[in-house]
């Protein structure tokens, strides 16, 4: 059985304290480097590769707009894509559902970036997979 985490503090007081066997946790990608996620000083058990596909979302179907709501992470990842975007303002939100949610408040054209598996159907795809070779290492500890 899988068991998702909000933080990594509480997967590491749940690894500590036997409540799961095993922890899974981003420590690579292959555009902004390490991943900061604290000392974890546990037995490394092995890794594995996995593609990271990002797409832009955007609420009123234009190619413009005025707001990016992104992920810290995410705007380091996409930085390279997010210069041609000509966008006013950005916005930093704290997941990529929080970004995807804020964004149908706005009667300004805005947009979002997240992974294909947050799509929403409220919301209009302007450019999937827009961040090449982005490749995220998970460490099993």
């Amino acid at each position: 059985m899988y068991i998702a985490y909000s933080s990594i503090e509480l997967l590491k007081k749940a690894y500590e304290s036997k409540e799961v066997d095993f922890i899974l946790v981003p420590s690579y990608n292959s555009h902004i480097g390490v991943i900061e996620i604290g000392n974890l000083t546990y037995d490394k058990k092995g890794s594995v590769e996995h593609p990271i596909e990002l797409n832009l979302y955007c609420n009123n179907n234009s190619s413009v707009a005025d707001f990016l709501l992104v992920e810290p992470h995410i705007q380091k990842e996409a930085a390279d894509y997010i210069k041609d975007l000509n966008v006013k303002q950005i916005i930093n939100v704290k997941s990529s559902i929080d970004g995807m949610k804020e964004i149908l408040g706005y009667t300004n054209n805005c947009f979002t970036i997240a992974s294909s598996k947050n799509e929403c159907n409220l919301l209009f795809t302007i450019g999937k997979n827009i961040v090449k070779h982005n490749m995220t290492t998970f460490t099993l500890y």
